[in-house]
C-alpha cells in the first residue's frame, strides 16, 4: 500500500499514543525499568522529530480559488502584454502563488 503524507502523519501520531503508554513494552520486559523508560523515550523523541519535519498539510484548493489565480493570471498578461514589465509581474505572482501553497 502506498502512504500519501497524511497516511503516514496519522500513522506516527498513533505510534506516538502508544508510546505514551507505560505498558507498551515488549512482553516479559519490566515497564518501569530505566530501559523500557529510556528506550519509549527514545522512539518518542524519534517521532516527534520526523513529525516536525513533515510538511504542513494543507487541503487542496478549491477549485473557485483555483479559478480565481487563472483569471487573475491571465489579467495581468492581457494588461502587460508586450511590455518590460510582463516578466517581473509574472515572477512577484508566482512567488505570492508559492508562498499561498506553503
Amino acid at each position: 500500500m502506498n502512504y500519501g503524507l497524511k497516511e503516514y502523519k496519522e500513522l506516527l501520531e498513533k505510534n506516538l499514543q502508544q508510546l505514551k503508554d507505560p505498558m507498551s513494552t515488549p512482553f516479559g520486559c519490566d515497564p518501569h525499568s530505566n530501559l523500557s523508560i529510556t528506550v519509549r523515550y527514545a522512539k518518542q523523541e524519534s517521532i516527534n522529530y520526523a513529525l516536525e519535519m513533515l510538511p504542513e498539510i494543507k487541503e487542496p484548493m478549491k477549485d473557485h480559488e483555483f479559478r480565481d489565480q487563472v483569471n487573475e493570471l491571465r489579467d495581468l498578461c492581457n494588461t502587460f502584454y508586450k511590455t518590460e514589465q510582463l516578466r517581473g509581474r509574472l515572477a512577484d505572482f508566482l512567488q505570492a502563488f508559492r508562498e499561498k501553497c506553503k
